[in-house]
């Protein structure tokens, strides 16, 4: 599986979480306050997704656009998350479709 298509398992992933829950809220208008517990297992998806997709070659979340350079306080704070992957890094240019997502190497089971 490429980190392309990892970072979209990730999206509708928690897409699948909170389209219901938004429907929810609109729907059940008495305890609205409940949703924002709800709330809490797509964040973690969303946020899993962000640190789990990343590109092989530089390590940037494929989930980050970088306009401009990270090694300044602007570039950092300026930079967009989008709620989609990207099929190119934007930071060193490396094929996300084609690249493999990250494995742990380290600990497999044929590590006897």
């Amino acid at each position: 599986m490429s980190t392309y298509q990892k970072g979209w398992r990730f999206f509708w992933a928690a897409a699948s979480l909170m389209i219901p829950l938004w429907v929810w809220f609109f729907l059940v208008p008495p305890d609205r306050s409940l949703i924002f517990v709800l709330m809490a297992a797509p964040t973690v998806v969303v946020l899993t997704g962000y640190f789990a997709c990343r590109c092989r070659i530089c390590g940037k979340s494929a989930f980050r656009r970088e306009i401009y350079s990270e090694r300044s306080l602007v570039g950092t704070m300026i930079n967009p998350v989008a709620f989609s992957p990207e099929e190119f890094c934007s930071r060193c240019g490396a094929d996300l479709w084609e690249q493999q997502a990250h494995r742990d190497e380290h600990h497999s089971c044929s590590d006897n």
